[in-house]
């Protein structure tokens, strides 16, 4: 099982188009995850992440995040979803599946009335 991943292990990896890590024992994910600009799909579910970076808000083509099964609590650990800096932000976003973490009242309650910085959301899966 992969328990942490190095910042400098995505510089080459520009062109990624699907990146599935589920099931190991991951804790955070690198803020180098940003510079995956071709990235679709995301599955980070099933480990121990306690947060998720802010820099996957920046990438443009992320479509699916997978997140379920993990450990993120709080409206710190999802704050990447919920507040927004730019218009761009988010732009792609489909699918979000967080499922299976002890999000509390807060955040799931900023998750649902967020929507309107995500235009093509059209999945949604959390624990109420």
């Amino acid at each position: 099982a992969i328990r942490a991943l190095p910042e400098g292990d995505m510089a080459g990896m520009q062109a990624l188009q699907e990146l599935w890590l589920m099931g190991n024992q991951l804790e955070r994910l690198p803020d180098g995850i940003a510079r995956l600009q071709a990235l679709v799909k995301l599955g980070v579910h099933d480990n121990r992440l306690v947060a998720l970076p802010d820099g996957l808000g920046r990438l443009p083509r992320l479509a699916k995040l997978f997140a379920y099964g993990n450990r993120l609590h709080g409206t710190e650990a999802v704050r990447c979803l919920t507040e927004v800096s730019g218009s761009d932000e988010w732009a792609s976003l489909e699918s979000i599946w967080l499922e299976g973490n002890p999000l509390g009242q807060e955040a799931v309650a900023r998750l649902l009335s967020t929507p309107p910085h995500l235009p093509k959301l059209g999945d949604l899966g959390l624990d109420l």
